[in-house]
C-alpha cells in the first residue's frame, strides 16, 4: 500500500506510526473543551488512509461540525442558522491505499458564510448556501474515526488539528506535503509566525493529534491546550516506515505463529492426561488435580511445545499454575484433561497469535476450553462462529451448551432460531435431551409465537411430540 503522502511528524528513528480504525467501536474521544466551541472561523484537517469505500466521521463534534466519509466520498455537516445539521456531499471520492490530506474551512463573517473542502491542499467543493455561526449549545466531545449509522471508517487516520482561524489553500498544501515539524521545539521560545511548516504554539492551533505514538491509550495533543484524547481498543497501531514509504503490515501474529510447537527455546510440553491406572506410567494429574479421563484417547502419545511465559502472559489460568506452588512450576511437562489434541491446538494457537481457524467439529469443545482457561475473547470468537453456523442439527446442542456456560449472547441466538424453526427441531432426539426446563419455555415461546403468526396446526405425530413433553 503506497503512502503518496506521510504524516507530517518527525521521530528521531525515522519511523511513524499511525492508528487503524476498522471496527464500530474503534475511536478516539477528546472531552469537550469551550476551545473547541469555534463559532466563526474555523479549519478542521486531517490525514486519511482509507482502506476501503467506508462510511464513518473522520472528525465530527456532533451537531456542531463534522468531516465524514460515505462510501468513500467526502462529507461535511455545519450546524449553523441555515441550513442546521444536515449532510452536504462533495462527490469527491477519496483514492483508496493512498494518504490524502483533507481539510474543511468554515467562514462566518460581515461578507457572508461559506464552508470550503480541500483535498492534498486544492479546492474541491465551495458551500456558499450556509448562514450564521456554528451551534455548539449541544456541548458534544470531540470524536475521531467515529461509526456513523451501521457503518465504520477502515483505515488510518493521523495528523488530526483543529484552528480557530481559516486557512489558506496555500497554507494547506504545505501541511499536507511537509516533510518535517516543529513540535521538537523548545517549550520556553517563544511562538514566531515564520516558524518551519507548523509550530505546536501557534495561539490559532486549538488541537494537534498526531496518533503517532505507537503505544497506549492517550491521543496526546501537541497543541498548547493539552486536550489529551482517549483511544479504544488502542492495540491497532500500525508501524509506517519513513517519509513517502509504504505502511508495513504487522507480522506480530505470524512471528508468534512460527513459534507455536516450535521446540526452539520451549521449556515446556503439554500432554494430553492419560487415564487412570495407565500402562504408560505417565502420571496423568490434570489441570484441577484430577487423574485424567476414564477411557484411553489416541491423543496420549501427542504433544505440543509451549513456552512458559508466553502461556503466563496470556493465560491467567496457566499464570496461576505457572506460578503457584503446584508441581506444574517446576515440571517440563503439563498433562491436560477434558480436551482433544486438536482443540487443544486450536486453544494454543489463540493463545500465542490472538486468532484460530474456527471449525464445526471442534468450536463446541473450543468454546469449553475458553470458559475453562478464562479466555473471554476465544469465548467470544466461539460465540459468534457458532451464531453465524446455527442450523436445525446443531440448535439443540448449542443451546445446552449456552444453557450450562451462561452464554447469554449465545443462548439468545439459539433461542430465537429454535423458535423459528420449532416444528422442524422439537421432533428430534437433541430437543427431548435439552433441560425439560429449557424445554418447557421454548415450547411456551413457541406456542405464542406461532399461534399469533396462524401456524398452530402441525402436524399430528408432532402434535403428539409436545403433548409428551409438556
Amino acid at each position: 500500500m503506497a503512502a503518496a503522502i506521510p504524516p507530517p511528524t518527525s521521530q528521531a528513528n525515522g519511523n511513524i506510526y499511525s492508528l487503524f480504525f476498522d471496527h464500530e467501536d474503534h475511536k478516539v474521544t477528546i472531552a469537550h473543551s469551550e476551545q473547541l466551541d469555534i463559532a466563526d472561523t474555523l479549519t478542521i484537517e486531517a490525514m486519511v488512509y482509507l482502506t476501503k469505500e467506508s462510511t464513518g466521521y473522520i472528525i465530527a463534534k456532533k451537531q456542531s461540525f463534522a468531516l465524514a466519509v460515505k462510501k468513500g466520498q467526502l462529507m461535511i455537516s455545519m450546524n449553523n442558522t441555515k441550513p442546521g445539521w444536515v449532510w452536504k456531499n462533495t462527490k469527491v471520492q477519496l483514492e483508496l491505499n493512498k494518504w490524502k490530506h483533507v481539510a474543511v474551512t468554515y467562514n462566518h463573517g460581515a461578507n457572508g458564510t461559506e464552508s470550503c473542502v480541500y483535498v492534498d491542499g486544492a479546492l474541491v467543493r465551495r458551500f456558499t448556501d450556509m448562514v450564521g455561526p456554528l451551534d455548539h449549545s449541544a456541548g458534544n466531545d470531540l470524536l475521531l474515526g467515529v461509526h456513523l449509522a451501521e457503518d465504520h471508517i477502515s483505515g488510518f487516520i493521523a495528523n488530526v488539528r483543529v484552528w480557530k482561524k481559516v486557512l489558506s489553500s496555500e497554507r494547506l498544501t504545505q501541511l499536507a506535503f511537509a516533510k518535517t515539524a516543529s513540535s521538537s521545539r523548545s517549550s520556553s521560545a517563544s511562538f514566531s509566525p515564520d516558524s518551519d511548516i507548523l509550530d505546536s504554539r501557534d495561539p490559532d492551533l486549538v488541537g494537534w493529534w498526531p496518533l503517532d505514538r505507537g503505544y497506549g491509550s492517550e491521543a496526546t495533543d501537541r497543541s498548547r491546550f493539552e486536550l489529551h484524547g482517549t483511544i479504544a481498543h488502542y492495540t491497532n497501531w500500525v508501524l509506517c516506515l519513513s517519509k513517502f514509504h509504504d505502511i508495513v503490515p504487522s507480522s506480530l501474529t505470524a512471528d508468534f505463529r512460527n513459534m507455536l510447537n516450535n521446540p526452539m527455546g520451549s521449556d515446556l510440553k503439554l500432554r494430553i492426561a492419560a487415564p487412570p491406572n495407565d500402562p504408560s506410567g505417565e502420571p496423568g494429574d490434570g489441570l484441577d488435580g484430577s487423574r485424567g479421563d476414564d477411557n484411553p484417547s489416541d491423543d496420549m502419545g501427542n504433544f505440543l511445545y509451549a513456552h512458559k511465559i508466553i502461556l503466563a502472559t496470556r493465560c491467567r489460568v496457566f499464570n496461576a499454575m505457572l506460578n503457584a506452588e503446584m508441581k506444574e512450576r517446576h515440571s517440563s511437562d503439563i498433562y491436560l484433561r477434558d480436551i482433544s489434541f486438536p482443540a487443544l491446538q486450536k486453544l494454543i494457537e489463540f493463545i500465542y497469535t490472538d486468532f484460530v481457524e474456527m471449525d464445526g467439529e471442534h468450536v463446541v469443545e473450543l468454546f469449553t476450553a475458553a470458559d475453562k482457561y478464562d479466555l473471554p475473547r476465544l469465548k467470544y470468537l466461539c460465540e459468534t462462529f457458532m451464531i453465524a453456523n446455527l442450523n436445525t442439527d446443531n440448535a439443540c446442542t448449542i443451546m445446552d451448551t449456552a444453557e450450562r456456560f451462561h452464554a447469554d449472547m449465545l443462548g439468545k441466538e439459539c433461542f430465537r432460531f429454535l423458535i423459528e424453526n420449532f416444528w422442524e427441531i422439537n421432533v428430534t432426539e437433541a430437543y427431548t435431551n435439552l433441560p425439560p426446563h429449557l424445554i418447557r419455555e421454548i415450547n411456551a415461546e413457541a406456542s405464542k409465537v406461532h399461534r399469533m403468526s396462524g401456524s398452530t396446526n402441525p402436524p399430528p405425530a408432532k402434535r403428539r411430540k409436545i403433548a409428551e413433553i409438556e
